[in-house]
Order: structure tokens, then C-alpha cells, then sequence
């Protein structure tokens, strides 16, 4: 969702600075790309790690963590171009299509409802519900039980390497599409296909990995 179908990774980072920055943290000495795509309790457990800022606890730093994006991201945040028209063609070739999201339901909902994502969405898996977030595969693992559909007959999209990584651990093909910090970064090879922007889907490309027909 963040980064792949709305440009909401601006709004997490900007969020993440302020928290951390009341905290006495600098996110400015922090690497992002390690953290993009993770969920978000995971990277406050790892930034604690790295500087134990004592209180508050971790849950309640999630918690403003969140707050902040689910109200910001509505209003601040845009559907990236080709986001509809992908989506649009992979049900023009019959495929179901989920999506499987390290942002909590919180950010979920208020997202999906801003931008209608339920009229083009089969089903809305959020890794909150998991035990382990991204690049753990288990996101991936229920939107595709979601759906119904074998992990191994999927096509996971996916604008981040960690989400890359997860995607890739549960046995599916990936269409690689960079953003943000993951521009550039010459490990997203490690997805099969690689996008300049979802407005590319129909190049033929991601037709052949998936196996269908690139134009009906």
C-alpha cells in the first residue's frame, strides 16, 4: 500500500521524525531503507535497540506513531499514477487481488476508505494481525488464503526490498516497483520484473511472468 498504490512513505517519515525527535532521537544518523516496508512496532523494538530512550513504552510510541499517519495520510498522501490501472488489469486478465500491508488496520482503513479502495480490492490484510511483519512472508501467506489462491500462483507487487524479501519467501513471482528510498538500490533485482512505475504494467512484461496475455 505505502509507496506501491499511494505516496504516503513521506507522511510515515515525517510522523516517525517528530515522535522520535520528542524522544531524543535523531532519525537523521538512522539508514531509512533498512526500515521501509518493516512494521511499525518492529522498527520502534529496533531503533529501542540502538537508544533506549526509556519512557514511554514501545506500544505507546506505536500508538502516537500511527495516530498521527491514520489522521495525516487521508488528507496528505495521493494515489500514485497506474495505481487504479494496474489494479484494473489484473482483474481485466481474471486474477483476485489482495492487499497485503505492514501498516496497521488503523492506517489501513482510514486509507482504504479515502481513496474507495474496497471497490477494487477482493481482500485487505494488514500484518498487525501477524505475528512477524515484513520481510517475514506471513502477510503474504494469508492475502493469498484470502483470496483462495495458491502462494506459488501469485503475483506480489511491492516498492520496497523488504517487501521484496517477503514477497520472495513466500514462493511468489514479484513485479518490482522502487520508490523512495529503494530508488536506485540495486538489490531489487531480486524481484523477477522491475517497473520503472505501475503505469508500465501492461508493457508486456509482467504479462509473461504472470503467464497471461499481455492485451485482451
Amino acid at each position: 500500500m505505502d509507496g506501491l498504490l499511494i505516496d504516503s512513505e513521506p507522511v510515515w517519515r515525517t510522523v516517525h521524525r517528530e515522535v522520535f525527535a520528542g524522544l531524543g532521537v535523531r532519525l537523521e544518523d538512522w539508514p531509512d531503507l533498512v526500515t521501509v516496508g518493516m512494521r511499525v512496532d518492529d522498527v520502534v523494538a529496533l531503533r529501542r535497540s540502538y537508544h533506549d530512550w526509556g519512557s514511554p513504552a514501545d506500544a505507546d510510541v506505536v500508538e502516537m506513531i500511527t495516530t498521527l499517519v491514520a489522521a495525516r495520510a487521508p488528507c496528505e498522501a495521493v494515489l500514485l499514477p497506474g495505481a487504479v490501472e494496474a489494479i484494473d488489469w489484473c482483474r481485466a486478465h481474471g486474477m483476485a487481488v489482495a492487499l497485503a500491508t505492514g501498516s496497521t488496520w488503523g492506517v489501513l482503513r482510514a486509507v482504504a476508505e479515502r481513496f474507495e479502495l474496497d471497490r477494487h480490492l477482493d481482500a485487505l490484510v494488514s500484518a498487525e494481525s501477524e505475528q512477524f511483519g515484513k520481510p517475514h512472508p506471513a502477510v503474504f501467506l494469508t492475502a493469498a488464503a484470502a483470496i483462495g489462491v495458491e502462494p506459488a500462483s501469485c503475483l506480489a507487487f511491492e516498492d520496497s526490498l523488504n517487501g521484496v524479501i517477503a514477497a520472495k519467501a513466500a514462493s511468489m513471482r514479484v513485479v518490482g516497483v522502487p520508490a523512495g528510498l529503494s530508488l536506485g538500490d540495486p538489490r531489487m533485482v531480486l524481484a523477477d520484473v522491475v517497473l520503472d512505475s505501475l503505469l508500465d504494467v501492461g508493457d508486456g512484461r509482467v504479462a509473461a511472468l504472470a503467464g497471461v496475455a499481455r492485451s485482451l
